[in-house]
C-alpha cells in the first residue's frame, strides 16, 4: 500500500532521515574517535614511561659495566704482583670502593687465572688474601656461594676465555640477583666476579613517575622464563613466581607485538592496560600496567558532556527547521506544482510573491528560469533536428575519446548502428592506411588549436574502405579543460575515386600504367636531390624497341599494344623499387636509375633489361621476338638539366642502334661537342 503523507509529515520524516540519523551516526563516530584518541594518548604516555624505566635500568647496568671495566685496568697491574701485601691492600681498596659506592653490588670475588681466590669482599666474611684465610673461613665462603671448585663454574670459565658473563637471575641471601663476571687483562690474568641485587639495580635513583598514582600503576620485571624478578609494592605475587598465566607475559616470551589497547586481568587482579618492553642486554622483560577504569572513566565523563551539548544543539536545530518549514510549506507546494507544469511542457506558468524575502526571490528566479527554459527547449529542439537530419555524420566523444552519441547519418556512412558504437573509441574504424604518426600529429593539432580538419580512410562494418572529410573540434569548459570532442564526417569516397582517375590520367600512361613524362620529371627532381645528398650517380636512360614497327604492320595495333604491356612488365621486373620506368610514347621508354656508385653497377641492370626484352613473347597464338637499344647518360658526370639529359640519352640510344641494335651506349660528352662543332662548321660554309 502506498503511503500518502502531507508536506509537513514529509518534512518531519526528511529531517529525521537527513538530520537526526546522520547526526546520531556522526555523534557515535565522533564519540568513538574522541574515546580512541584520548585512550591512545593516555596509553602512549604510559608506554613512554615504560620505555623510560627500561632505559633507566639499561643505563644503570651499563654504568655498572663501565665501572667494572674501568677498575679492571688498575687491577691488572696489581694482579701481576699479587704476592705483595701492598698490592693486596690496593685490591682491597678497589673492591671496597665498588661495594661502598654501588648499593646494587652485594659481593665481589677476584680469582686468578689459576682458579685461586685472590680477594673476597662479602658482608658476612670480609676481604682477606687467600693465604690469610683460615680453612674454616674459605669453606664458609664456598658454602655461602654454593660452590666447591671455582674452576668448574661458568662465571669463571667464560671470562677465562676473554668474554663477559651474565647469569640468569637467582635467589641469594634472601634477595633476587644475578652474577656479572668479566676478564681482567688480555690475555686473561684474573676474573672479577660480582653478585648484583636486581631490586637495588631497579630502584637506584628516582624511578620514572606515571601521570597517575603508583597505586594504579604496576611495573614489574620478568626473566626469560616469565618469573617475577621485582615489582611495585601493590602485588600479591612473590619474587620468583611464574607469571605465564598472563597473556601479556606469553606475548612477551613469544616475541610478539602486544596491542596496548587490549585490557586484561593484571597483577593487581583488576582490569588493566599493559605495555611491555624488553631489555635485550639482560634478556628481561619490563611490564607496566595501569588500571583500566582510572583511564577510561575520565574520558567517558568528558565524552558524555560533549554528547549532551551536541544533542541539545541538535534539538534546537530540528525545532528551528520545523518552525521554518511551517511558514514555507504553501510556497513550496506552489513551486512543486509549477515545476510539474514546466516539466510537462507548459511554459505559461508564473509564481506570485508570498511575502517571504527568500521565497519571493525564488519565485522571481523561477519565473526567469521558465522563460530561459522555453528558449533553451526551442534551441534544443532545433539542434536535435539538425543533429538527426543533417547529411553529414556527427560523432560526439567524451574527453577520453569514448563515443557517447552519433547521428543517423554516421550510422548510414559507417554501417554501424548507434548501440554498436556507444562506449567505443573511434579508432575501431581505422583502415590502417594512416600511420600512427598521422594520428599523433592530428591530436597534437587538436590540443594546440582546438580544431583539426583533414581527409583520411576508414573502414565500414562490411570491411569496405571509404574516404571521409573529418573535422574535429574540442569543446571546453569554464576552466579551459576539454569536456567533449565533436567530429563531423562527410563521405568523399566518390570524389576521391574521381580524383584518382584524373590523377591517373594526368600522370600515368593509359596503356601500360607507367608514369608519363610529367610524372617522370617529378621523379627526376626527387632522385636528383637524393643523388646530391648521398653523393651517388643518377643514370638517365632512353630505351627504344628494335623491330617493333613490323609487329604493328604484320599483326595489327592491338597485338602491338599487348606487346608494349608485356615489355613494360619485363622492364619493371628488372629494376629496383626505387627506380622509375616511364613510357614516352610509341615504343620509347625512359628510365631513372638512382643510388649508383659506378657505371658497372648500372651496366649490369642494362644488360639484364636487354636480355629480358630479347626473349620471345607469346601473344595469343603468335610468337614474337624483338630487341631494345638503350642510351644512357650519368649525372653529375653529365651535369646538365633534365631536358638536356634526355636528349643526350636519346643521342646515345641512336649510337647503340648504329652499332648494331639490341645493346646500350653511354653518352660521350666529348664526341657530342665534336659533332656540334662539325655541324656549326658546315652551317658556316653554307
Amino acid at each position: 500500500m502506498k503511503l500518502k503523507l502531507s508536506l509537513r509529515q514529509s518534512w518531519t520524516i526528511i529531517i529525521l532521515i537527513t538530520v537526526l540519523l546522520p547526526s546520531i551516526t556522526l555523534m557515535s563516530w565522533f564519540g568513538y574517535q574522541l574515546y580512541s584518541t584520548q585512550l591512545n594518548s593516555a596509553l602512549q604516555i604510559e608506554k613512554k614511561a615504560n620505555e623510560a624505566l627500561r632505559n633507566q635500568v639499561e643505563t644503570e647496568f651499563s654504568r655498572l659495566r663501565t665501572l667494572f671495566h674501568n677498575k679492571a685496568d688498575p687491577l691488572l697491574a696489581l694482579v701481576d704482583m699479587a704476592n705483595s701485601l701492598v698490592n693486596l691492600k690496593e685490591i682491597d681498596y678497589y673492591l671496597n670502593f665498588i661495594i661502598k659506592h654501588e648499593p646494587a653490588v652485594q659481593e665481589i670475588i677476584l680469582v686468578s687465572n689459576e682458579a685461586k681466590v685472590m680477594a673476597i669482599i662479602d658482608p658476612n666474611i670480609g676481604l682477606f688474601p687467600e693465604h690469610h684465610l683460615s680453612t674454616e673461613q674459605l669453606q664458609a665462603f664456598k658454602l655461602h656461594w654454593g660452590i666447591n671448585e671455582i674452576n668448574e663454574r661458568p662465571e669463571f670459565i667464560i671470562p677465562s676465555l676473554g668474554r663477559e658473563y651474565i647469569s640468569s637471575p637467582q635467589e641469594h641471601d634472601g634477595f633476587m640477583g644475578f652474577i656479572y663476571a668479566l676478564p681482567v687483562g688480555n690475555p686473561v690474568k684474573a676474573v672479577l666476579i660480582s653478585f648484583i641485587d636486581i631490586d637495588k639495580l631497579w630502584r637506584h635513583g628516582e624511578k620514572s613517575k606515571h601521570d597517575i598514582s603508583l597505586e594504579l600503576a604496576q611495573d614489574y620485571l620478568l626473566d626469560r622464563r616469565g618469573a617475577l624478578l621485582v615489582s611495585t609494592d601493590y602485588s600479591q605475587y612473590k619474587i620468583g613466581d611464574l607469571m605465564t598465566h598472563f597473556s601479556i607475559t606469553r606475548t612477551a616470551l613469544a616475541n610478539e607485538v602486544w596491542e596496548i589497547k587490549k585490557s586484561y586481568l593484571g597483577i593487581n587482579q583488576q582490569s588493566v592496560f599493559g605495555t611491555i618492553t624488553t631489555i635485550p642486554l639482560l634478556n628481561w622483560t619490563l611490564v607496566s600496567e595501569v588500571t583500566s577504569s582510572k583511564i577510561t572513566k575520565p574520558i567517558l565523563i568528558e565524552l558524555i558532556k560533549a554528547l549532551i551539548l551536541i544533542s541539545f544543539g541538535l534539538v534546537l536545530f530540528v525545532w528551528a527547521i520545523l518552525a521554518l518549514a511551517k511558514r514555507t510549506i504553501i510556497p513550496i507546494q506552489d513551486v512543486c506544482r509549477a515545476t510539474n507544469r514546466v516539466a510537462q511542457g507548459d511554459f505559461k506558468v508564473a509564481l506570485a510573491a508570498c511575502g517571504i524575502k527568500e521565497l519571493d526571490s525564488l519565485a522571481l528566479d523561477f519565473n526567469e528560469m521558465v522563460v530561459a527554459r522555453k528558449i533553451v527547449e526551442e534551441q534544443l529542439h532545433l539542434s536535435s533536428r539538425i543533429f538527426k537530419e543533417t547529411h553529414d555524420g556527427i560523432v560526439i566523444t567524451d574527453s577520453n575519446a569514448i563515443i557517447i552519441d552519433v547521428n543517423p547519418s554516421f550510422s548510414k556512412i559507417t554501417s554501424y548502428s548507434r548501440d554498436e558504437v556507444i562506449g567505443q573509441n573511434p579508432n575501431f574504424l581505422s583502415s590502417g592506411r594512416q600511420s600512427p604518426q598521422f594520428y599523433i600529429d592530428m591530436w597534437e593539432a587538436i590540443g594546440i588549436e582546438g580544431f583539426w580538419q583533414g581527409e583520411l580512410w576508414n573502414r565500414r562494418k562490411n570491411g569496405e574502405i571509404y574516404a571521409e572529410l573529418l573535422s574535429i573540434s574540442s569543446l571546453k569548459g569554464e576552466s579551459n579543460n576539454v569536456l567533449y570532442y565533436l567530429g563531423v564526417i562527410s563521405d568523399i569516397t566518390h570524389s576521391k575515386k574521381q580524383q584518382e582517375i584524373l590523377e591517373q590520367m594526368a600522370h600515368y600512361d593509359v596503356l601500360t600504367q607507367l608514369p608519363n613524362r610529367s610524372l617522370l620529371c617529378d621523379r627526376f627532381n626527387l632522385a636528383l636531390a637524393h643523388c646530391k645528398r648521398q653523393n651517388t650517380l643518377l643514370a638517365v636512360c632512353f630505351l627504344d624497341l628494335d623491330k617493333f614497327k613490323p609487329v604493328n604492320d604484320l599483326y595489327g595495333h592491338e597485338t602491338g599494344d599487348k606487346l608494349l604491356i608485356k615489355v613494360a612488365q619485363r622492364i619493371k621486373a628488372n629494376i629496383r623499387d626505387e627506380d622509375t620506368v616511364s613510357r614516352q610514347g610509341g615504343d620509347e621508354f625512359a628510365l631513372l636509375l638512382g643510388d649508383i656508385d659506378t657505371f658497372s653497377q648500372c651496366e649490369k641492370m642494362l644488360k639484364r633489361i636487354i636480355e629480358s626484352l630479347s626473349k620471345t613473347y607469346t601473344i595469343g597464338d603468335k610468337t614474337i621476338s624483338i630487341g631494345a637499344s638503350i642510351g644512357v647518360t650519368l649525372y653529375p658526370i653529365d651535369n646538365v638539366d633534365f631536358d638536356a639529359l634526355m636528349r643526350h640519352a636519346d643521342q646515345a640510344m641512336y649510337q647503340a642502334k648504329l652499332a648494331g641494335r639490341n645493346r646500350y651506349s653511354l653518352f660521350n660528352a666529348e664526341q657530342d661537342q665534336q659533332s656540334i662543332q662539325k655541324a656549326n662548321q658546315l652551317e658556316a660554309i653554307h
